[in-house]
């Protein structure tokens, strides 16, 4: 785990620090989701639901772009028979 101090400005903004926003691969306006539990502040990514998906799918039909097309081919000839 990596920590870092930061500081809470006047109108309740806090700043991210660069090296765990590479870390984490956050880029900017990506959100996030806020809670707290047990006097703790909790900050998660918010994935959107084409981020979600891609992942569900991930490896479904193919590790390559060839595997893929070879995949939509063979579909597509069941189709015709």
């Amino acid at each position: 785990m990596t920590a870092k101090s930061v500081k809470l400005t006047k109108k309740g903004t806090v700043y991210l620090p660069a090296e765990i926003r590479k870390e984490l691969g956050l880029k900017e306006g990506e959100r996030l989701l806020i809670s707290h539990e047990g006097g703790k502040i909790i900050l998660q990514p918010v994935k959107s639901a084409t981020a979600m998906l891609l992942g569900l799918t991930a490896g479904s039909f193919g590790r390559t772009a060839e595997d893929v097309q070879e995949f939509l081919n063979e579909q597509r000839a069941e189709r015709k028979t």
